[in-house]
């Protein structure tokens, strides 16, 4: 029995900035996340001495990554290379190329004729056949990188969905006739497939077309392999997505990110194993309201206190605050921050504010069959007091002012 191992995995996202979260450390220590993550894959795929290493797009987060990213993902493809691993990547969204004629410097260790190294950034003419010598193996692979909705548009002059376009690209290839004469049929894709389960991280996958079940060709094909979306999901018994490698952004702050070790033997998939990565916690504080507090930053410090927060996580501060309160907490913010960095320990954070108006102004829009003075005495009560005999002394207050000035 001639049993194919192989690994999967998508979606890197090398050289991704994350300067919106607020800390000293936090662009290097991320990098070094998202490069601890790939070292894992590389390392598993060298250990379990595997047939193949498929990346299915967005290795790079940008399409003109650092001298730095090129050269940690070129080194990872040496070391695997040199173990016997053949590795096939695909180009996704973000590090395909915009500009028609640029290349993914990935391209430059295809010129270069590294050995068992594929990589595609335009759709192929035909299927690649990788031979594997020694198991007497040979291996067709359908690999489709990223195709730009826009630019089918273009290409077809608005006569042709996308779904169809790909349908016709898929067919094409996978019916080649070298594809008959193979032990495995393998399709590599950066895309989004209907009914895959989708958090929408990226503005274009929000408007992007998804492609049915169909135009994969699931009856052809022993293994489907996408990469794109960000969460880890069997579609069906032979469609997978590996998912990210670390997360990204807060939607994903509770969601495990895998990838795959897969064994394919006499055409059928005999085993299908996701191996988890670690990953650094991302947590939510939920809406804390300031608004009318006099001190909010001791306000948040106490409810930041009750809050279970790992060390060296990343922290998403949510704040509910009035301008007045908010004043002040810019004003005292360095407080916060010595106690959410020296205190608590986190990483870095991310802050939410969403600005109200105070409750008269809000009240008297809203709801105006209440009497103005049944209005004034509520927000009084709402505000932040020291003690209850200070409030019921306001409150008595208010209620004379109210009777000198005739509101009733």
């Amino acid at each position: 029995m001639k049993t194919l191992r192989l690994i999967h995995t998508a979606d890197f996202h090398l050289g991704i900035s994350f300067r919106n979260i607020i800390g000293a450390n936090v662009q290097e220590a991320r990098r070094r996340d998202f490069e601890r993550n790939v070292e894992r894959i590389f390392d598993e795929a060298i250990k379990r001495r595997v047939d193949l290493m498929l990346i299915c797009g967005d290795i790079f987060h940008r399409s003109d990554p650092s001298n730095r990213d090129l050269v940690f993902v070129a080194k990872q493809i040496g070391r695997a290379i040199t173990s016997g691993v053949r590795v096939v990547a695909i180009a996704g969204n973000h590090d395909k190329p915009k500009v028609a004629g640029a290349m993914n410097p990935l391209k430059a260790l295809v010129e270069a004729k590294v050995p068992n190294f594929y990589f595609f950034q335009e759709l192929p003419k035909e299927p690649l056949i990788i031979d594997i010598k020694e198991k007497n193996m040979r291996v067709g692979i359908v690999p489709i990188p990223f195709v730009d909705p826009r630019v089918v548009r273009i290409v077809t002059k608005g006569t042709m969905s996308y779904d169809g376009f790909m349908y016709r690209i898929i067919n094409k290839i996978s019916s080649d006739t070298r594809l008959e004469d193979v032990d495995a049929k393998i399709l590599m894709g950066h895309l989004t497939l209907s009914g895959a389960r989708v958090k929408r991280i990226w503005g274009i996958q929000i408007n992007e077309p998804t492609i049915s079940m169909q135009t994969i060709h699931t009856n052809v094909f022993d293994y489907i392999a996408l990469g794109h979306v960000h969460t880890f999901q069997s579609v069906n018994d032979k469609v997978y997505y590996a998912g990210s490698i670390e997360r990204i952004d807060f939607s994903e702050m509770g969601e495990d990110k895998k990838f795959i070790y897969a064994e394919i033997s006499d055409g059928e998939i005999v085993k299908v194993e996701a191996i988890q990565l670690e990953c650094r916690p991302m947590l939510s504080t939920g809406k804390i309201n300031i608004v009318g507090s006099a001190n909010p930053i001791e306000v948040l410090k106490r409810i930041l206190e009750s809050i279970s927060i790992p060390p060296e996580s990343i922290l998403r501060l949510e704040i509910e605050t009035d301008e007045d309160a908010w004043r002040v907490f810019e004003k005292y913010r360095n407080g916060i921050e010595d106690f959410l960095f020296n205190t608590k320990r986190i990483l870095g954070y991310v802050l939410k504010k969403e600005t109200i108006r105070r409750m008269i102004a809000t009240k008297l829009e809203r709801d105006k069959i209440l009497p103005l003075r049944k209005i004034i005495l509520e927000y009084i009560k709402s505000m932040s007091y020291r003690d209850e005999q200070l409030k019921r002394r306001v409150i008595e207050l208010a209620e004379k002012l109210l009777d000198e000035v005739g509101i009733h």
